[in-house]
């Protein structure tokens, strides 16, 4: 962050702010992960408020493996449905790739009929919404 960012916001490097709280307000504009603004708020907290700092950091840190390993658990317990999903999205354009080539009398009759333009036009559309339905729903933010 730039200091004329700094200047907009009061933080200035003769103003009588600690160097905590210009490095928290800085990072209010930058795309950290959470862990980051966990950590720098605990550490504020703690500066502010007196206490135990090794306790603080150490559960910070706990916090942080406790996310660590609730994501790989999402991620182990949602492998099944991305698969499917990339199956299921998959499946019908290769289905329709093998029609084509092995019999393709039968599936030319989709592509010169006006009326069978529209209904792969309506499939493959209906094959992304499907997709991105799929991904919305195995997608979980921890």
């Amino acid at each position: 962050m730039g200091e004329h960012q700094l200047d907009k916001l009061g933080v200035t490097g003769s103003s009588p702010v600690p160097p905590i709280e210009k490095s928290r307000v800085a990072g209010l504009f930058v795309d950290s992960a959470d862990d980051v603004k966990f950590f720098v708020t605990a550490v504020a907290i703690q500066r502010d408020t007196g206490g135990n700092l090794t306790e603080v950091l150490e559960n910070t840190g706990k916090l942080i493996r406790d996310r660590f390993r609730i994501l790989g658990d999402i991620m182990t317990f949602t492998a099944q449905g991305r698969l499917t999903g990339l199956i299921l999205t998959c499946l019908p354009a290769g289905l329709g790739m093998f029609m084509a080539l092995t019999a393709p009398d039968y599936f030319h009759k989709m592509w010169d009929h006006p009326n069978g333009r529209m209904i792969l036009g309506f499939a493959f559309i209906m094959q992304l919404l499907g997709g991105f339905a799929i991904r919305k729903i195995v997608d979980i933010k921890v």
